[in-house]
């Protein structure tokens, strides 16, 4: 199993999935925000951010943190709350 070092990035190696993780996964408070928007609006809400599509699904599984200017942008788009974010982060199964 690989997992990255960076410190930005998820401690859950890419390969790992469980009932538990998908669950985090899903309580991701952009991505339950994203479920009730139209379809593609990932993909402009990262173009509008600048960030890549891979950067952008990569926050939205957990993989990875976004930097503090870009989870801050990120949050005011879907108008998710910052703690709310950081909250669910904290909550990744295993830590």
């Amino acid at each position: 199993m690989t997992t990255r070092t960076n410190d930005r990035r998820a401690r859950v190696p890419y390969e790992m999935t469980s009932p538990e993780i998908d669950a985090w996964r899903e309580a991701n408070p952009v991505r339950r925000w994203l479920a009730t928007q139209p379809h593609g609006t990932s993909i402009k809400l990262a173009r509008r951010m600048g960030v890549t599509t891979a950067a952008f699904y990569y926050w939205l599984n957990g993989r990875s943190l976004p930097p503090a200017d870009q989870l801050l942008e990120l949050c005011d788009h879907t108008k998710v709350g910052f703690r709310s974010y950081i909250e669910w982060w904290k909550a990744q199964p295993g830590r």
